[in-house]
């Protein structure tokens, strides 16, 4: 690649604009940063050890706040990269540099990387170009849905041998020599999903990725819906086999998602739920009772699992008020990584809702999590639970994703949720509040959070009572700024005034994809009028009730008067 840094840029220079050169980093050095806020790197310090080579690359000087400052170590992973991605590095973002350098998630901590690429072995990459190294590859059972039986299996990997030989063959003229680097991960995922296998086709797969010796690279696992239709003792078998495979693996991430597992079930798959290297569990739709919610907290507080984890999720395990003390032991063991909480579709009660509502607060106010994702829909947790939940939600500068629906939140508790979301929510993407009773008179706070939440591209409000006055009101509160993609008040007893205020909000909503209205009551002359304003972004109505006095007790209302009000 040539010479970096000119001779005239002496040892411990601060290089704070390189440009049209290609750059060789190796042994990166400390990264301190705030991940977080996505803080500016201002200053790179490079050690300069000989023309063609820089050692001991660091990051300083960012503005961040000290508590939630990370030092994150590579310790001896080597990065390739070009001046095309630094030109200016008081503008380029740490998430940015890491993505473009190094070809791995931006979310991944640096110091857990496995993959490794010595720098000046990856002097082939053109200069003044992006560089990044060959993608890792996702081993994927191919094919339509079926059994898989051991002749299946052998195919499976006849497939596999030749993927794994391309790639590898990719990595090593990239890196330019005969042999591949050991460092080197060539895979980081398995998907063996959707497809059901019998023990002994799980044992061929199991001994072929062991004689490959992939087991130590892979981080992400996904074996949901591997045991349909297998016999109890069969399927145990499977998810014991594969299970006992990664038991000393650097696994991040395990899906379970979609098997009938049970106790038993959860006790074959406990050497992967207590690996020290998981970031992300799904145990998603396993009909998982009370008796087995407990068998998984006690497998994860046991081995400290929890205490790791950045994503847990539970859905559709209809597992009650028992669940619900599981899962709130789980989370009171969490730290603050946690990120990522799905926790819904459980046939919970108002005792069990109000636990994890309370171990949700403790993990966010007094553990101090980076909640960026929550969804509780299908929850009991009423104007109490609301007030839990609007603690929690209000310190959570960073929430991205809120799923409340179906939570029996009432006008009272969707005051209460929209006043923590005004508080400091203001990365908010997506909103559902749908199927909580909320009327017109709750729309007002409503419209607030719709008015400041200019980054929100997804508001669901469906099946509610907000009628076409609260319609009117949350439509009038939409700013030009907004970024609204979807937007859904299907099934509100919304009639010809809510109509007018969407149809009058069009022009306000130019990044909006979709309009979903159906199951309200709209004229004929209605209807045509959402579709000449809206075209194609308006999604069927075949729900609608043509009830032209939907908005009777309203038409005596003062328009005038409900807009000095706004």
């Amino acid at each position: 690649t040539g010479s970096a840094v000119s001779s005239d840029e002496s040892k411990n220079n601060s290089v704070t604009e390189i440009k049209d050169q290609c750059i060789v980093v190796d042994n990166v050095g400390t990264f301190v940063s705030d991940l977080s806020k996505n803080k500016v790197v201002e200053k790179i310090l490079l050690n300069v050890e000989s023309p063609s080579q820089m050692t001991n690359c660091s990051y300083s000087n960012v503005d961040a706040n000290e508590n939630s400052v990370e030092k994150m170590l590579l310790g001896g992973v080597s990065v390739l990269t070009t001046a095309r991605a630094l030109q200016n590095s008081t503008e380029a973002t740490l998430s940015s540099f890491y993505a473009t350098t190094t070809g791995l998630d931006e979310s991944c901590d640096l110091n857990e990387s496995t993959s490794t690429l010595k720098a000046n072995e990856m002097v082939k990459s053109p200069r003044n170009e992006m560089v990044k190294s060959p993608q890792p590859l996702v081993l994927h059972s191919a094919g339509a849905r079926a059994i898989v039986t051991a002749d299946d299996a052998i195919h499976i990997i006849d497939s596999w041998k030749s993927e794994l030989e391309q790639k590898r063959a990719e990595f090593i003229s990239f890196v330019g020599n005969s042999d591949l680097p050991k460092d080197v991960s060539v895979c980081q995922k398995i998907v063996l999903s959707n497809k059901s296998y019998e023990p002994a086709a799980a044992k061929v797969i199991a001994d072929f990725i062991s004689s490959e010796s992939i087991c130590q690279d892979v981080q992400s696992l996904d074996l949901s819906d591997v045991i349909a239709s297998q016999k109890e003792s069969d399927g145990l078998e499977v998810l014991s086999i594969f299970s006992t495979l990664f038991k000393s693996s650097k696994l991040r991430e395990v899906d379970l998602s979609c098997n009938a597992m049970g106790c038993k079930g959860v006790s074959s798959c406990a050497s992967i739920l207590s690996l020290p290297s998981l970031k992300a569990v799904y145990l998603c739709n396993n009909g998982l009772s009370e008796t087995s919610m407990h068998e998984v907290a006690d497998i994860l507080i046991e081995s400290k699992s929890c205490e790791r984890l950045k994503t847990i999720h539970f859905y559709n395990n209809m597992s009650g008020d028992g669940g619900c003390e599981a899962f709130s032991r789980i989370m009171n063991n969490c730290s603050d990584d946690l990120e990522n909480i799905r926790f819904s579709g459980t046939r919970a009660q108002r005792k069990g809702s109000l636990l994890v509502a309370g171990a949700l607060r403790k993990v966010v106010c007094d553990i101090g999590c980076n909640l960026q994702h929550l969804d509780l829909c299908d929850n009991s947790f009423g104007r109490h639970g609301a007030s839990l939940l609007s603690s929690a939600i209000s310190s959570c500068p960073n929430l991205q994703h809120l799923d409340l629906r179906d939570c029996i939140l009432e006008d009272e508790g969707i005051e209460l949720i929209c006043e923590a979301l005004n508080s400091c929510c203001q990365h908010l993407r997506l909103l559902d509040i749908s199927g909580n009773d909320i009327s017109k008179d709750a729309s007002k706070s409503i419209a607030l959070t719709m008015a400041q939440s200019l980054s929100l591209e997804i508001f669901r409000a469906e099946e509610n009572e907000l009628t076409s006055i609260g319609i009117r009101n949350i439509m009038r509160a939409i700013k030009e700024t907004n970024s609204l993609k979807e937007l859904s008040f299907g099934s509100n007893e919304c009639g010809s005034i809510g109509v007018k205020a969407i149809i009058s909000a069009k022009r306000k909503l130019g990044s909006l994809t979709s309009l979903h209205v159906d199951g309200n009551s709209f004229t004929a002359e209605d209807i045509s009028s959402l579709e000449e304003a809206y075209g194609d972004v308006l999604e069927d109505l075949e729900d609608n009730t043509s009830d032209a006095d939907a908005d009777f007790d309203f038409i005596f209302e003062s328009d005038e008067e409900d807009e000095s009000s706004d």
